[in-house]
């Protein structure tokens, strides 16, 4: 189940501390207090451990999420299935180098990693 804010905002505190999973690792702890804290659920060697990353409203879901993302890359975890097209694209054009050639054109025109593309504009009049 992923979170929103307004499910975030919507739980109350209980009797006893419970946490909501958002997915790859992200937790919301609430405590009997009200509270609400961001906890990163990582799993090393067969234990499984809780790191508190933050608080809630003071860190948003998105920057939480954010911060999974890079802890669970700089742990040689699994990347999350959730990545966005940017994100793919970049991590491609870094295992390709500096520019690829696109298969569409004659002319070898390149696009670099920051997506814009470096040949010339084309000689081909616009339809009217």
């Amino acid at each position: 189940m992923t979170l929103t804010t307004k499910q975030i905002q919507s739980l109350k505190p209980r009797e006893s501390r419970y946490s909501i999973a958002d997915g790859n690792g992200l937790t919301l702890r609430v405590q009997p207090s009200g509270s609400k804290s961001w906890v990163f659920r990582s799993h090393h060697s067969g234990r499984i451990t809780d790191e508190t990353i933050g608080h809630w409203p003071e860190m948003s879901l998105k920057q939480a999420r954010m911060i999974v993302r890079r802890r669970r890359k700089d742990a040689g975890l699994k990347p999350p299935s959730g990545y966005v097209l940017n994100d793919a694209f970049r991590l491609w054009c870094g295992l390709k180098g500096e520019s690829f050639r696109t298969k569409k054109s004659d002319d070898a025109s390149k696009i670099t990693s920051s997506g814009h593309s470096a040949a010339s504009k084309s000689t081909r009049s616009p339809h009217l």
